[in-house]
């Protein structure tokens, strides 16, 4: 019996990370407009902007940090503040998710009080 197994090594740019940042950002705009010109109730504003603080810096931080970390020796604020985007980014994702959510749970639980 032969048994092979492929392991698959993806290398990711850092050019193909900030793309991904970018996209998420662009997405998350159009899924909030698009929200505001659909929906009686639009996402809530200050949750927006807040999250997108987060993201929005998180994305900045990560792309001033891509030109310094290097192939050279790591300093320990360097990678604290990788993980400190990290750790935005992510936290900036779940706000938008929230409010999204939020906004279609009161959206139904309203249009089920009127039947």
């Amino acid at each position: 019996m032969n048994l092979y197994l492929h392991v698959t090594h993806i290398v990711l740019s850092p050019y193909s990370w900030q793309l991904f940042g970018a996209l998420v950002c662009a997405s998350f705009a159009f899924i909030y407009f698009a929200a505001a010109q659909w929906m009686a109730r639009p996402l809530n504003q200050s949750i927006g902007l807040f999250g997108f603080a987060f993201i929005a810096l998180a994305f900045i931080v990560w792309l001033i940090l891509g030109f310094f970390i290097g192939d050279s020796r790591h300093s320990i604020w360097q990678i604290g503040a990788l993980f400190g985007a990290i750790f935005g980014f992510i936290f900036g994702c779940a706000l938008f998710a929230v409010n999204a959510a939020w906004t279609l749970f009161t959206m139904f639980r309203a249009q089920s009080a009127f039947r």
